[in-house]
């Protein structure tokens, strides 16, 4: 029978629109929705028949990411079709293998026309209610990247603002395999896409054709959220109410319309109320009557001059909810077996029960016991009243307690409200990604009750909405082609970098922070662009930096956002601000040049400046040879001792004088172990540890006797060079009669072979002497792998820094891979520097060549479930100068 509280159905559970969009980051955080997504558009269908055709076809690389580079975007949408079948990249990445069965229209579709490339990030969605009836309003922050195809509509190539979908809550439930569809596919969906930012203006036609766009891909493109229910829910529906959006759930079959649930319940300090209708209360609290009646007669004795002894016999028994309390009433008869001229009676016995909120559930308590007789009662048994009373309570009070323990009614109670057997669970079940993968950061709702209220209509019980701590930001870019046909550097081949794959679980991006070697601000903020346009920002024709090649140094990205905290009232955002770096590179010599020395290449020092301008070293990487037909730049070697460190500025100055604007030229100084940790730091200056002669032998000098500048060709022939201090007037006279165009020497940025968010390459390892396990039995703990080389000093202290802090940690594991040592000089250096228990030697770079590293040190960290949810380049670089914002986990 319907109530003014939870109308038609068995339970009722309202949740703020606060907690709501709480439950959306965590779905955002698992995946569940889009963070990132590449796609080919094509909302321009060929004449002919009328066939399921998508408007919009994702496009991932073989780890199933979006894909950044947009040049490898190009050509029509394919669908897997047979393909996927035979495909085991399709196959892996869970294509479907009948999508024209599955993708199906509804009515008639008016193209857009606009056919094209688009990358877009998707921030952590928000919902309100609009004042259509069991209408919701979702809206998502986005920014995009679009490039038209040929002889189409061309649009701004950059965007940012808010897509808004406002459509019926419809829902399909239940069938054969008992699933809910959340379906935003409706005809009457409103869409429409406002933007904040615009590269180029946008006229009202465009913004029309982008809404139509977006309404079209989610008609033909997305099939509708899905999840199986529980098996302890019948049936589910939603509705939005004023402030609220509520999940009406029967746990038995029965009719139920969604029009009966009116009642906006759920107060302005709760993230949720759940309430139980009176109906249900009673039905699910049956058993306990069963059992209490089903006791036999108990026996009591009484004191009144004589002893009196009466055998009670339990009648019927109802519960009644009253405010505030829940009452048991229990119609009783009292028969004497001695004595029996005082006559028998009825009577009745109140119980009142009370509920206590204990985190994820509700204790049952009782709190009063009573006996009532009929006022009208007359005779001897009158006399006896007060005495039997209080016998009576007591001994009923006795038995109905064993009552409930016999039927087991706190566990109905607890089954009955019991978060994690029944809500939490069908919201848990929203956060499972659409593949079935495991989320690379898993999260976990929780609800837990503050009070409870009952009512005649029923109870609510009113609470806090919890999530598990949010995990880190993952931040990382990557290099893709400028978009422009004009090269703005004809001597320094630089490239367009796309964060594409940057996000917040959980959160939005509001700026992107660009900053690299020596500059103490970034030199790239951006609020509304995931792509940072290298050429015309750092390097402008006829500048310094046009001609100068430099790299070996941090190259970093900060993000700076928001999201809700995990827990607390309303939305209560909090900063999140992490920075990633990478690092940049050149090749130092030709191909040609790094064979014929036959050796192995010099080491590059990867530096940035520290707090008093020194040169500070946060790792170590081979110098890089330019490949086939690539370009290497001219170089100005500076071979310095610890007077000459102090002027290397003027070798800079003298690459600025340098009219040849297609002469790459590189600067490295060229230091002792141990002196460049004393030197001042020089931006555009590369730096290089040299102890063992690698670049006297590289430049075929045979004696250096420090200090020393000389000028080196592209092909390594030195044509020029002085002995002591540099001089910028001389240095730059030669520069202007001995550099050489070398056309766009390229800067890359080294990429590993593993991705954030995949699984880790397993491999061997001796966890006793002469015992091997595989990493992958590592599952279920943390683990932080450190790659690092016995002649890269800052890679042994990262080591020892990492077991220092994670000393304490039990549940974590440390294994220093040694790359490409001899094993027993690994051992050596090992057991000198107190890490022999974390070593994993590694001869033949068996596994950093699978890992794909080449920096020293570089540190890949996995999450319990084997997952990388970190990679990091160097020690102590500049990444640490920002850490994310701090949580602490809620106490239950």
């Amino acid at each position: 029978m319907a109530n003014n509280l939870t109308g038609d159905f068995d339970v009722v559970a309202e949740f703020a629109l606060p907690a709501v969009n709480r439950v959306l980051a965590a779905m955002h955080q698992c995946e569940r929705l889009l963070h990132s997504i590449a796609v080919r558009v094509d909302d321009n269908p060929p004449p002919g028949p009328k066939v399921p055709y998508p408007t919009a076809v994702g496009v991932v690389d073989e780890f199933g990411d979006a894909i950044a580079n947009h040049t490898q975007l190009g050509g029509k949408p394919v669908l897997p079709g047979a393909n996927a079948a035979s495909d085991a990249i399709l196959a892996r990445l869970g294509a479907v293998f009948n999508p024209g069965e599955l993708v199906a229209t509804e009515g008639t579709i008016t193209p857009s026309n606009l056919q094209g490339i688009a990358q877009l990030q998707l921030f952590s969605p928000v919902v309100s209610v609009p004042p259509q009836p069991n209408s919701i309003t979702v809206t998502t922050n986005v920014m995009v990247r679009y490039f038209p195809d040929k002889n189409t509509a061309p649009l701004a190539e950059f965007m940012r603002g808010d897509v808004q979908i406002t459509a019926p809550m419809n829902k399909v439930a239940s069938g054969r395999v008992h699933v809910l569809n959340i379906d935003f596919k409706a005809r009457d969906a409103a869409i429409s896409f406002t933007p904040s930012y615009t590269s180029t203006a946008l006229s009202a036609e465009d913004l029309a054709a982008i809404s139509l766009c977006l309404q079209n891909g989610l008609r033909t493109s997305f099939l509708p959220s899905s999840v199986t229910l529980p098996s302890s829910i019948a049936d589910v529906q939603l509705k939005t109410l004023p402030g609220a959006v509520a999940v009406l759930l029967n746990l038995n079959s029965h009719p139920a319309a969604v029009a009966s649930v009116t009642n906006v319940f759920v107060g302005g300090g709760d993230d949720f109320a759940f309430a139980a209708g009176r109906d249900y209360i009673f039905q699910t609290l049956r058993p306990i009557i069963d059992n209490i009646l089903s006791q036999p007669p108990q026996n009591i004795t009484i004191t009144f001059g004589y002893h009196f002894s009466f055998a009670i016999t339990l009648n019927s028994a109802s519960f009644d909810l009253q405010p505030g309390k829940i009452l048991l009433n229990i119609q009783a008869h009292a028969e004497p077996t001695t004595h029996t001229w005082v006559g028998g009676a009825d009577f009745t016995v109140g119980v009142e029960f009370f509920l206590q909120p204990s985190g994820n559930t509700v204790q049952l308590g009782v709190r009063n016991v009573s006996v009532s007789f009929n006022s009208s009662l007359t005779g001897a048994f009158a006399d006896l009243v007060d005495y039997f009373t209080g016998s009576v309570s007591a001994t009923v009070k006795t038995n109905v307690l064993n009552s409930l323990d016999a039927a087991n009614a706190f566990a109905i109670v607890d089954d009955m409200f019991n978060t994690d057997t029944n809500l939490a669970q069908f919201l848990n079940a929203q956060l499972a990604p659409p593949d079935a993968s495991t989320p690379v950061q898993p999260q976990q709702i929780s609800l837990i009750y503050l009070a409870s209220d009952i009512l005649p209509a029923g109870i609510i019980l009113r609470g806090l909405l919890l999530l598990k701590p949010w995990p880190d930001p993952s931040v990382e870019y990557e290099q893709v082609p400028a978009n422009t046909s004009v090269p703005l550097n004809v001597a320094v081949g630089e490239q367009d970098y796309s964060a594409l794959k940057t996000w917040i679980p959980g959160g939005r991006v509001d700026q992107y922070e660009w900053s690299q070697q020596g500059q103490t601000a970034p030199f790239g903020v951006d609020p509304n662009k995931f792509v940072l346009m290298m050429s015309p920002v750092l390097a402008p024709p006829n500048s310094v930096m046009a001609r100068t090649v430099f790299g070996y140094s941090p190259f970093c990205l900060t993000v700076r956002g928001t999201r809700m905290r995990n827990y607390g009232p309303g939305e209560n955002p909090q900063p999140v601000v992490t920075r990633f770096c990478g690092y940049r590179r050149f090749p130092v010599v030709s191909g040609v040049v790094a064979a014929n020395l036959g050796a192995a290449l010099p080491m590059m020092a990867l530096t940035h400046p520290g707090p008093g301008g020194q040169v500070v070293v946060t790792g170590h990487a081979a110098a890089q040879a330019s490949k086939a037909n690539e370009p290497a730049p001219n170089l100005v070697v500076h071979f310095a001792d610890a007077k000459s460190a102090a002027h290397l500025g003027a070798l800079t100055a003298a690459v600025k004088q340098n009219k040849k604007a297609d002469a790459a030229t590189a600067v490295i100084a060229v230091l002792q172990a141990g002196q460049l940790a004393k030197a001042p730091f020089v931006q555009y200056v590369s730096y290089s540890e040299d102890s063992d002669g690698k670049w006297a032998k590289l430049l075929g000098i045979k004696a250096v006797k420090a200090p020393l500048t000389a000028i080196v060709t592209p092909v390594g022939k030195v044509v020029w060079q002085k002995e002591g201090i540099p001089d910028e007037k001389s240095l730059a006279t030669a520069l202007d009669q001995h550099l050489i165009s070398t056309g766009a020497v390229q800067i890359t940025v080294p990429r590993l072979n593993v991705r954030i968010g995949q699984p880790a390459p397993n491999f061997l390892f001796d966890f006793a002497a002469e015992r091997g396990m595989p990493l992958a039995k590592l599952r279920g703990r943390n683990v932080t792998l450190v790659f690092w080389k016995a002649s890269a000093g800052a890679s042994i202290d990262a080591v020892r820094t990492l077991r220092s802090t994670g000393a304490k940690d039990t549940g974590s594991v440390l294994l220093a891979v040694n790359d490409g040592d001899a094993t027993e000089v690994a051992r050596a250096v090992a057991a000198e520097s107190g890490f022999s228990d974390a070593l994993v030697t590694d001869p033949q770079r068996t596994i950093s060549s699978a890992y794909g590293v080449d920096l020293w040190p570089t540190i890949v960290s996995l999450s319990a479930t084997g997952i990388i949810t970190a990679i990091r380049f160097g020690h102590g670089s500049a990444e640490s100068e920002v850490a994310p914002s701090t949580q602490v986990a809620p106490k239950r």
